[in-house]
């Protein structure tokens, strides 16, 4: 027995394999590397315990679309795997037929010429502009040249080692069955580790963290700059912080209300500052709120109760077939800032808790301006600060804020009668001054009830089979109010009596009066809105 064929039955290299080797350690290096990041979080997951904080847990938006999109069943990710698997097998056939009908080294020498080649159009791509050029002026990649290479070398350890056999040489059975296993057990070692990682993190997500959609809202005459918002579980110290950065800041001048029609003003009386779905933790005992307000003069600190077990919650169907039976969605969460610091929170657009006696905290007259001057750039941007000083003052000085404020708090003993629309099967669907919504039949209406003042009705009519359409009357409620007032004198037990005849609901035409102490005023602020 020869000398070499003793050298390669013991796996010791020789002959050239000694060029080959430290690309099957990278690989190796390469998947303990990938196995060590899987099992991170878990270890650090081990080591908290229940009172430490763990909102670095929580994923953000695009982390957890990007593990639905792993964990998800994609045909067209399947066939690209399948492309990459053929483009393997045609390149170790190519390297193959170079090996066997030539050399390894010109076999060598291609793979550095199509790594090459790899990294010039790799560096195009990446840096490329919409009107042809690129830039970047350094034409190739170094890093995607070193992969590519590196990935084509060892595909053609398999190569040369299938071209060793086929020629008789010596064949190296322990190189080539590393080579194969390296070939079968990376990709899958790796889909696993990514499919593993995805399901935990996911399945750590919707279990201690829950999905809602939460809105903020203030009055037009009271621009705030909110500071913090944030959802805490004080049991085990999960928090979330919201990012308020992208706010809605819109303010309307009273003369530019005035140009408007009833829906216009309603609508722009009550700003959404922020509206997105947002990640809480699962059971939430307090929200912390803070803003400063200029028309108060005072910024607003305080934590408030948040009964996080009266609220209902709902599998999440938008989390698919990833969601593994975990995840759950709140319902939806209105917080409307007031003044004086009062806040209400809504849910199903019904006040479910208020909170009053906010506490407010003494700030430097430097913070003051700083967040005075963010408020003014976003409301008159160019203008210079006197002009939203003045603009301050004239809230402060209007009083539009106590006015609404008393609309607000009044409640008056009221019934609607409906009439001219002939029989209705549904519901009429009323918005109070508050913005709470609630059905009531139009039978239910004809009897008194003890509440604030209505503003809107929304109710459905049918008018054959084929036929139906959406009616929305709008009362303008702060003409409402001085009416109301003037007829009961502010007395909460004088039945108030509105009558509706609609006369045309297509052309917008209906007859309204109010009745209180044997008087009547036709009342004419309103509008009707038709939508099929």
């Amino acid at each position: 027995m020869r000398p070499v064929a003793v050298l390669r039955s013991s796996g010791i290299p020789t002959n050239g394999d000694f060029l080959f080797y430290p690309v099957i350690w990278m690989q190796g290096c390469f998947l303990i590397y990938n196995f060590a990041c899987a099992q991170k979080s878990l270890l650090t997951n081990r080591k908290c315990r229940a009172g430490r904080p763990l909102k670095q847990y929580m994923l953000n938006e695009y982390e957890i679309e990007r593990c639905r999109y792993i964990l998800d069943f994609n045909l067209e990710r399947f066939w690209l795997r399948m492309a990459a698997l053929i483009t393997f097998a045609v390149i170790t056939l190519l390297q193959w037929l170079i090996v066997a009908g030539i050399s390894v080294f010109a076999a060598l020498a291609l793979d550095i010429v199509i790594a090459w080649v790899v990294s010039f159009y790799y560096q195009g791509l990446r840096h490329a502009t919409p009107n042809g050029g690129n830039t970047k002026h350094v034409r190739i990649s170094v890093t995607a040249f070193v992969v590519m290479l590196s990935a084509l070398w060892f595909i053609l350890i398999g190569a040369w080692q299938l071209a060793q056999l086929k020629k008789g040489g010596a064949f190296n059975k322990p190189l080539f069955a590393a080579w194969l296993s390296v070939c079968a057990a990376t990709p899958v070692l790796i889909l696993s580790i990514r499919y593993w990682r995805c399901h935990y993190r996911l399945r750590r997500q919707y279990r201690n963290y829950v999905r809602m959609h939460l809105h903020i809202y203030h009055d037009n005459d009271l621009p705030i700059v909110p500071a913090r918002v944030s959802f805490v579980n004080t049991v085990n110290g999960r928090s979330v912080n919201l990012d308020l950065k992208d706010l809605q800041y819109e303010y309307y001048s009273q003369e530019e209300l005035m140009t408007l029609g009833l829906s216009g003003r309603l609508h722009r009386e009550r700003h959404m500052l922020f509206g997105s779905p947002v990640y809480i933790p699962m059971h939430t005992d307090t929200l912390y709120l803070s803003w400063y307000s200029p028309v108060d003069g005072r910024y607003y600190s305080d934590a408030f109760p948040f009964p996080f077990e009266k609220f209902m919650l709902t599998p999440d169907t938008l989390a698919g077939a990833a969601g593994m039976g975990y995840a759950r969605r709140l319902a939806g969460i209105d917080l409307d800032i007031g003044f004086d610091g009062h806040v209400n929170l809504y849910s199903g657009n019904v006040m479910l808790f208020y909170y009053r006696k906010v506490a407010h905290v003494a700030l430097p007259q430097e913070q003051q301006d700083a967040y005075e001057d963010k408020l003014r750039q976003q409301l008159l941007p160019g203008y210079p600060a006197a002009a939203f000083t003045s603009l301050i003052n004239e809230i402060r000085t209007s009083e539009r804020l106590l006015r609404k404020r008393r609309i607000q708090e009044k409640r008056f003993l009221w019934k609607i009668t409906l009439t001219g629309l002939g029989h209705l099967r549904h519901s009429v669907t009323i918005t109070d001054v508050n913005c709470n919504c609630f059905d009531r039949s139009v039978t239910a209406l004809a009897t008194p009830v003890h509440w604030f003042l209505p503003q809107r009705l929304r109710l459905f009519k049918r008018v054959d089979e084929d036929h139906y359409f959406y009616l929305t009357i709008l009362l303008n409620y702060h003409e409402l109010y001085d009416v109301a007032m003037s007829l009961t004198a502010g007395d909460e037990a004088v039945p108030l009596h509105l009558s509706m005849n609609v006369i045309d609901a297509a052309g917008q035409e209906m007859e309204c009066s109010i009745h209180a102490a044997g008087q009547s005023v036709c009342f004419g602020e309103w509008q009707l809105l038709t939508t099929n």
